[in-house]
């Protein structure tokens, strides 16, 4: 009986403990990861500190490192403005397109010159084969009109031939048959046949020779506008390879990229030599600071707005003590959770020898002795 009764005693303590383990367990772990949180808020906590005591060093500055210090700080305001609105500044050119007036940038403000005088020579070539086109015209024109004179003037002397003959049979044929002789009439018919032909014969000549004119003329116009053809062929295989090797339709294209270009370069090279006073001056600023203790200077350069107008101090402080109130009741409130967790694992322990030593035990696995 006394055996089994010590096996049972022994069974019930195991039970009891298997029973509290794993709430103790998750109050050392809560505590464990509390004390974490604690020592994180506290550096919180510091850090607020730190750049209060800063605010407060900076205003109480004698006034001739202030002013100083000022000064610089209204370089540093200006000047960062000034990198933004040139930072936000941005070509309409693709990266293609400026890839290329990067690479020729040396050339082409000749190159732009240059095509500027060959499209230029370009279009005179085209005004010089509409000119040419007009003559052309106007030679077609007159060679149409030459060629409706000449079947015009064959056949006015085919019908004046006819009205003569028939003239003349008639008067044949009244002396023969009548014996009248109409002598007038005849020499007239026959002065005016002679007349006639005489006439279409100078027309004719006229025309003939208007009409080789004409087939000079277009023979000479022919060779001029295929030389000006030839001409504007090799122009224009100039201008396509050059207007293909910077990828572009005409030279305003090109001069108005390069002028995006230039403005985004010239814009680059002002924020470069901004940056570079900026520089200065902000080692200058946080030289100021460091010899007056400012714990961070460097964040300090960001707020310099706060140097300038001290109405922007005073916010930060104002925000900064709303903080750090927040800040001591969040660590407040975790020291309290601290506090009430180790009261629980206290009155635990208090159970039994048994719940004592796996407390204890279980505390010092999560090292929160050390801890408190």
């Amino acid at each position: 009986m006394g055996l089994f009764h010590k096996k049972s005693k022994e069974n019930i303590q195991t039970e009891v403990i298997e029973d509290y383990e794993g709430e103790v367990r998750g109050i050392c772990e809560k505590i464990d990861n509390t004390n974490l949180q604690i020592k994180i808020i506290r550096k919180e906590y510091d850090e607020v500190n730190r750049f209060l005591q800063d605010a407060q060093i900076i205003d109480e500055l004698p006034a001739e490192p202030k002013e100083e210090l000022m000064d610089t700080a209204k370089h540093l305001i200006e000047l960062r403005q000034d990198i933004s609105k040139l930072k936000r500044k941005r070509t309409e050119l693709t990266e293609f397109e400026f890839g290329i007036m990067e690479k020729y940038e040396d050339v082409l403000p000749d190159e732009i010159k240059r095509l500027k005088k060959e499209e230029e020579y370009e279009l005179v070539i085209k005004s010089d084969l509409r000119k040419l086109a007009g003559e052309k015209a106007v030679l077609k024109h007159e060679e149409e009109m030459e060629l409706g004179r000449k079947l015009f003037l064959n056949k006015m002397g085919m019908v004046s031939g006819v009205v003569i003959g028939l003239l003349l049979a008639m008067y044949l044929i009244l002396y023969m048959v009548f014996d009248t002789f109409a002598d007038t009439a005849f020499l007239l018919t026959v002065i005016g046949g002679v007349f006639m032909a005489f006439y279409i014969f100078l027309e004719t000549d006229k025309n003939s020779k208007a009409l080789k004119m004409n087939a000079a003329k277009v023979n000479k116009l022919i060779s001029i506008t295929n030389t000006v053809k030839i001409k504007y062929v090799n122009q224009k295989a100039s201008l396509d390879f050059s207007h293909d090797k910077y990828a572009v339709n005409n030279v305003l294209e090109l001069e108005y990229r390069y002028n995006q270009y230039a403005s985004y370069k010239a814009d680059e090279a002002v924020r470069k030599k901004a940056s570079s006073i900026y520089e200065f001056y902000n080692n200058k600023y946080k030289e100021i600071l460091t010899e007056y203790k400012i714990h961070d200077a460097e964040v300090w350069s960001y707020q310099a707005d706060a140097v300038v107008d001290h109405k922007e101090m005073v916010e930060i402080r104002h925000k900064l003590n709303e903080r750090r109130q927040k800040i001591r009741e969040k660590l407040e409130k975790n020291v309290k959770l601290i506090t009430e967790s180790g009261e629980r694992l206290a009155n635990i322990g208090k159970k039994s020898p048994e719940l004592s030593i796996m407390v204890n035990g279980m505390m010092e696995f999560y090292g929160i002795g050390e801890a408190s």
